[in-house]
Parts: C-alpha cells; sequence; structure tokens
C-alpha cells in the first residue's frame, strides 16, 4: 500500500484475479477522496490511456468526460463508486480559507464550512441556473486536520482536481448557511502547460 498522501508510478503491471485496480482507504467518516494519485506511466494500470492516472473516487470527477467512475465487481449493483480512471492528469490542490463573512462550527474533526466542489466546464448558466445545484455532481470536504487522516494539512482544505476543468468551490456552514472566503490556493507538481480554473465568488452563494 502507499502511506496517504503520495503518489506512485506504475508501468508494466499485469493482473491476475483481481476486481479493481486500487482499493483507497476509507475513513471514519467515509471514503478519504485523497488517498492516493496512482500515475500511469504506460496505460497498463488500467486508467485508459498512457500517462493516465487512477485516483480515488469523488463526485465532480463524474460529469468529466476524461475521467470513468470504477466499480467493484461485487459492489457495482449497490451502485458505490470505488475509484476513478482518467486520461488526463489529477493533481492534489490545498486550500487555506481566509473567511470573509460570519461562519457557525462546533466540530472539532470534519470541520465546517465544508467545500462543496463542482465541475462547472460544461454548464451552461443561461440554461437553468438551479441546475447548478440539482443536477450537476459534486464532493464535501471539510477542514483538517481530520481524524486519521495524515495528508490533511492542519486547518486546511485538501482535495484532488484534474487537469484541463473548471471548478466551483462553494462554501457552507454547520447550519447550511453559504459563506464567503478568499484564501492561499497551492496544486502540487503543476507543469506550465496544465491548467485548472477555479471559481470563488464573494456574494454568496453567487
Amino acid at each position: 500500500g502507499i502511506k496517504g498522501g503520495n503518489e506512485v508510478d506504475f508501468e508494466n503491471v499485469t493482473y491476475t484475479n483481481v476486481t479493481r485496480p486500487a482499493t483507497f482507504k476509507k475513513g471514519f467518516g467515509g471514503d478519504i477522496a485523497t488517498s492516493g494519485i496512482l500515475n500511469d506511466l504506460d496505460g497498463s494500470l488500467g486508467s485508459g490511456a498512457p500517462g493516465g492516472v487512477v485516483a480515488p473516487y469523488a463526485g465532480h470527477f463524474a460529469n468529466n468526460p476524461d475521467c470513468v467512475v470504477g466499480y467493484d465487481v461485487f459492489d457495482k449493483d449497490l451502485g458505490t463508486p470505488e475509484y476513478v480512471r482518467c486520461t488526463s492528469t489529477i493533481r492534489r490542490v490545498s486550500f487555506s480559507a481566509k473567511w470573509t463573512s460570519a461562519k457557525t462550527n462546533t466540530l472539532r474533526l470534519y470541520k465546517f464550512p465544508h467545500i462543496r466542489i463542482v465541475d462547472v466546464t460544461d454548464w451552461k448558466p443561461s440554461t437553468n441556473y438551479r441546475s447548478f445545484w440539482d443536477d450537476l455532481p459534486y464532493w464535501h470536504v471539510q477542514s483538517g486536520d481530520q481524524s486519521c487522516v495524515e495528508q490533511a494539512p492542519q486547518g486546511k482544505y485538501l482535495f484532488l482536481l484534474a487537469t484541463g476543468r473548471e471548478y466551483a468551490l462553494i462554501f457552507r456552514d454547520q447550519l447550511g448557511i453559504p459563506v464567503t472566503a478568499k484564501g492561499e490556493i497551492y496544486a502540487a507538481k503543476m507543469k506550465p502547460t496544465e491548467r485548472i480554473v477555479i471559481h470563488l465568488n464573494q456574494k454568496a452563494p453567487f
């Protein structure tokens, strides 16, 4: 296994009697969607292309045409996603928030405000603005430190984003009230040729 927060490169991989290319850590709060990035150097790991990635499932990958949601063959009928296979690169992103509005949080772990991450690359606001909430898959991220998640930086948020896509980060506090924030964003190992667009707005929710 790999220690959470790291990346591992794979090539010349063969499988014998397996039901999925990887098993990712599950924590007390459910799936840990940052528990490892598996780089498929030659396509043999099962990403779909040389240079692709196998990563933990997160909802904002579900409407990315470069990614395929994977299921264990025994769990597929249960509808529980296990991982994603992406032909594009995935980067680990941290966000250190500076809140610009009031917020409610009483938790020590899995702290609020939570971030809702939505892939809005192909979203058409002229169609129906409420479809942003109703139709697009999303993922919730809590603030670290998180119990038993070594790679979650204390007081920060950590998540995975695919390159070449646009994302909206939406903040909600413990009562579900929209919260506004600014902050510092760091994307590990980003190359000059790669691009990730992140949308923030100072009028909650938009």
